[in-house]
């Protein structure tokens, strides 16, 4: 589309810096008239689509958010880039505000953020015993050269 309309500029250009290529003044005067006409159609139209695609976005922001105030009523969207004060923040869902020592908070983790820490647990688990395995093969190696 935009090499089409490059071209047609182009053209447009070199029509209107010759008005002799047309047979009359009239027909000069007509045929920008026309090209004019045309350029006011396309913005307009593209005006019309800017507006119903910023109407279509604010719908389903809408639609959106109202999902979550059903779904997840203790979402907090503020927070999108931290999940994890998603669950671990005072005031966040699963916190009782009275907890067993004053001044402190006891909470329940949401399944999904059990899951989340019982799976970092068990990969922090495997590096740890991957390290302490290669550990124990050197101090071996190490020791078999000093024996031999």
């Amino acid at each position: 589309m935009k090499v089409r309309l490059t071209a047609i500029l182009k053209e447009c250009t070199r029509l209107g810096d010759n008005p002799n290529l047309f047979s009359s003044q009239l027909d000069y005067i007509e045929f920008f008239a026309r090209i004019y006409e045309t350029i006011t159609h396309i913005n307009d139209a593209i005006k019309a689509w800017e507006f119903y695609y910023g109407k279509l976005d604010e719908w389903m922001t809408e639609i959106q958010q109202s999902r979550l105030q059903v779904s997840r009523p203790n979402y907090k969207p503020h927070l999108i880039n931290a999940p994890w004060k998603q669950f671990l923040d005072n005031g966040a869902p699963g916190v009782f505000k009275n907890g067993p020592r004053p001044g402190k908070s006891l909470q329940f983790f949401p399944a999904s953020a059990r899951n989340l820490l019982i799976n970092w647990n068990s990969e922090t688990k495997a590096i740890l015993d991957y390290f302490e395995a290669v550990r124990q093969f050197r101090n071996s190696t190490i020791t078999l050269a000093n024996d031999v």
